[in-house]
């Protein structure tokens, strides 16, 4: 068992790690007036996400899918190009997926399109 003087210095070595970090994380607290999202207290700006969450009908039901508006995007022009409407190109994306979430399905279908399209 270590003696009382051991454990008095111990915790004089844990309080000098700990007190600048907590009067630190404090003043920040006090300065934004609460909360601050973890990438700000890495030093970066928090960026909004451009994710939204769509509604489409497949096989007459409705589902819904979340996507960043530059997939939603691509995947109606892929649509478009390929005579087709959005909810048919979605459809045989469904029935071909091998992933349990299809809103994965449709971000790796559309970055293979682009990919083919480079070769």
């Amino acid at each position: 068992m270590l003696e009382l003087s051991t454990w008095v210095i111990v915790l004089a070595i844990v309080a000098l790690l700990i007190i600048p970090s907590a009067i630190s994380l404090r003043l920040r607290f006090a300065r934004t007036g609460g909360l601050v999202p973890m990438a700000h207290l890495r030093g970066r700006e928090a960026v909004k996400s451009s994710v939204s969450k769509r509604s489409i009908v497949i096989a007459g039901h409705k589902t819904s899918v979340s996507l960043e508006d530059e997939f939603w995007n691509s995947l109606k022009e892929i649509a478009g190009e390929r005579g087709m409407t959005l909810a048919e190109l979605v459809a045989a994306i469904d029935a071909k997926r091998q992933h349990a979430n299809l809103s994965s399905a449709i971000q790796l279908f559309v970055l293979g399109v682009y990919r083919d399209q480079r070769r």
